[in-house]
């Protein structure tokens, strides 16, 4: 009995491998799929991340857009502007020689009217002596 009760001990060391490696492959699978769900994980996280960056990226384009928008009508104005004041100072230059024309026209009706005065004193002086 003594050799029998042996081998039966035997035996059971030997079973107990095959539920030790089942064990280890069980473990083995959840830890590859921990593995698996945490990359699949991350890719959605990253993905989620790019959508996130794309949607900014074309927000920012818009921005862009808007701006050179904004930018070409600044640059239309600045150009009206420039034609304006152009004409301004036309209008002003011809104002001015208008201006100097009728002062000089001023200056000498007035010299003329002094001429007159003077004309006019020396006739009533006249009539005055006869």
């Amino acid at each position: 009995m003594a050799a029998g009760g042996g081998h039966k001990g035997i035996g059971n060391g030997n079973r107990g491998r095959p539920y030790g490696l089942m064990l280890v492959l069980a473990f083995g699978a959840a830890l590859l799929g921990v593995m698996v769900l945490h990359k699949f994980r991350e890719k959605r996280i990253f993905n989620l991340l790019i959508k996130e960056k794309d949607r900014e990226l074309m927000s920012l384009h818009l921005i862009l857009q808007k701006e050179r928008e904004r930018s070409n009508e600044m640059k239309r104005k600045t150009e009206e502007m420039k034609v304006k004041i152009y004409s301004l100072r036309t209008q002003k230059m011809e104002l001015d020689r208008r201006q100097l024309e009728m002062q000089s026209t001023i200056d000498s009706i007035k010299d003329e009217q002094k001429i007159m005065e003077s004309s006019l004193e020396e006739k009533q002086n006249e009539i005055k002596i006869c």
